[in-house]
């Protein structure tokens, strides 16, 4: 799937993971994100940090986005944002550059950029490698930049990536669970361990050696049982990769690690 940059705090996508292509994008987010939660003003007295709305898209989760642009263009209404055409985006898995920027609060809900954050953001990011293509669209989209220029202040080594604690952050805020009904294959949730357990799709299933067992079953079979289920998008779906009876296990394991 790529290289991870953090958690999304916006909307459908709170709490989901989002990846880039290239290691070099992603320690170009991390630099930045960085330096705007210790460098801008008043941003870590409040709490705001830099992270990433969007990075890769699904295919199907584009098609939405793209149906939804112009549905808003034929009828005026719902609003939605431009969004590219599928093979168009760079969003999509074989390109990976695409990052909407916002601002996760202390709460840990979601707000666009100021214009004098988003300025800050666009002198800043290009420094970085990060530039900001939105200026480009009609409209433009302060959030939307590509990473993966050149850049010319080196990364910051060693930092975590967008929306994780400083390092010398004493108490930070706890994150608001992540609950669905136990019977959606969509499921996320955190956990106690570093790395929360989210089901995803069979290119990316975050599962490791720090998962518990649940009911009985290791964390490689929670790999094998949970591989197949779709990504982020309602769209997707899973496919039918799994019996009656691996269905329950996975609805008690999401029981288990919700209650």
């Amino acid at each position: 799937m790529g290289f991870s940059v953090g958690h999304s705090s916006l909307g459908e996508l709170a709490g989901v993971e989002q990846f880039v292509s290239t290691p070099m994008v992603a320690e170009q987010v991390s630099s930045l994100a960085y330096e705007f939660d210790t460098q801008y003003p008043g941003a870590r007295a409040r709490g705001d940090r830099l992270t990433v709305n969007e990075g890769i898209r699904s295919r199907a989760r584009m098609r939405m986005l793209r149906a939804a642009w112009e549905q808003y263009q034929r009828n005026g209404t719902p609003w939605a944002a431009l969004a590219a055409a599928l093979y168009y985006s760079t969003h999509r898995e074989e390109i990976g550059t695409a990052l909407d920027f916002g601002i996760t609060q202390k709460d840990g809900t979601n707000r666009a950029m100021t214009p004098d954050e988003a300025a800050w953001v666009h002198a800043r990011g290009e420094r970085r490698g990060i530039v900001w293509t939105g200026r480009l669209f009609n409209p433009q989209e302060q959030w939307h930049h590509n990473g993966g220029y050149a850049y010319s202040v080196a990364p910051i080594t060693g930092v975590n990536r967008p929306g994780a604690r400083l390092f010398t952050d004493k108490t930070p805020a706890k994150p608001a669970p992540i609950r669905r009904d136990p019977d959606d294959m969509q499921v996320q949730w955190n956990d106690k361990h570093t790395k929360a357990l989210i089901l995803a799709g069979g290119k990316h299933t975050v599962i490791d050696k720090t998962t518990p067992d649940k009911n009985d079953v290791d964390w490689l079979g929670q790999v094998k049982l949970c591989e197949r289920v779709a990504r982020t998008n309602p769209a997707d779906s899973y496919a039918g990769g799994m019996n009656d009876s691996q269905h329950a296990v996975v609805r008690a394991i999401l029981r288990s690690m919700e209650g």
